[in-house]
């Protein structure tokens, strides 16, 4: 089962405009071009199907999305790293979302992801790790315990896919979030 199109190797270009995304060690507000950039690398990198359903205001179709990733997961591994930061950011905006289903759908399908970038051999860049950590430590202090729980889970796993040394600034950053739950994860 292909879910990707066949993608030209743009990944440098679209390093780049990561700088549009976030400003390193903050998580900010998505800006509209944000999201229509985001909207348009999932058209181009995603079978119509699965965009359709990753891109839909509906939540219960964003589920059916990411359970069709999921699904294809051990299929597709090295085609979704091609384009890992794209899916990072849908990520984002799905946290940046109010809708707790969808959230605990996202929140089952990245240790699986994250496990699968291990088994790869697969290192998130700085680029990658700059779209989704922020907005994941600014998460640890979610106001749902199961939530939090969750997010605790994935950044000790993470660790494995980026470095520990590395996501400690993330984490550091985490200590002066506006969030008082955000900060004591932090701390933990």
């Amino acid at each position: 089962m292909v879910m990707l199109q066949s993608m030209e190797s743009d990944l440098f270009l679209r390093m780049k405009e990561r700088e549009l995304w976030f400003c390193r060690f903050k998580f900010e507000e998505l800006r509209l071009e944000q999201i229509q950039d985001l909207e348009n690398d999932l058209m181009k990198f995603f079978r119509e199907d699965l965009h359709r359903r990753l891109l839909s205001t509906d939540f219960k179709k964003q589920v059916d999305g990411i359970e069709m990733l999921q699904r294809a997961l051990p299929t597709i591994a090295k085609d979704l790293i091609e384009v890992i930061d794209v899916l990072l950011k849908w990520f984002v905006l799905r946290f940046c979302e109010s809708s707790t289903s969808c959230l605990l759908k996202v929140l089952e399908f990245l240790p699986e992801l994250f496990d699968t970038l291990r088994n790869e051999n697969y290192t998130l860049n700085e680029s990658e790790a700059s779209i989704f950590l922020p907005c994941l430590v600014e998460k640890t202090g979610h106001n749902i315990e199961k939530l939090r729980e969750k997010i605790r889970e994935l950044m000790k796993q993470i660790i494995h896919s980026y470095s520990a040394a590395k996501t400690l600034p993330y984490i550091l950053e985490g200590l002066r979030s506006r969030n008082n739950r955000a900060r004591i994860e932090c701390a933990d």
